[in-house]
């Protein structure tokens, strides 16, 4: 985004139109990565609230990459639960985001399911 900032600098007897452009790189990198911090626990009263306790899956996703400093990383049942959220919801909410191009999951017997965030 370029800017057209009109000054004038005032000469004795005269008045001089001086133009600059500024580039406001940060605020057009703040619009574009826009982003919410909650708590967590908050989420999860909201999305039950919102009768879609799935929804907080999403926030989790997040929350985890963070955590990480990864976009790979497991995700586990246990501390879901402490949420209300059992395994059969964890898995129907991953198909979704799957599906809708968000996430790539991994399945494996006897362990943390491993997913991947996309288009971030």
């Amino acid at each position: 985004m370029v800017i057209d900032l009109k000054r004038f600098v005032t000469k004795p007897r005269e008045k001089v139109e001086v133009a600059a452009e500024a580039q406001s790189n940060k605020a057009q990198q703040r619009e574009v990565d826009l982003f919410a911090k909650m708590p967590l626990t908050w989420s999860a009263v909201g999305a039950e609230a919102l009768g879609s306790r799935q929804s907080f899956i999403l926030v989790w996703l997040q929350y985890l990459a963070w955590k990480h400093k990864n976009l790979t990383f497991p995700v586990s049942n246990v501390p879901l639960a402490r949420y209300g959220i059992n395994r059969w919801m964890k898995y129907r909410a991953l198909a979704k985001l799957e599906a809708a191009g968000l996430i790539k999951v991994e399945y494996g017997p006897g362990r943390a399911t491993i997913v991947t965030l996309l288009n971030t």
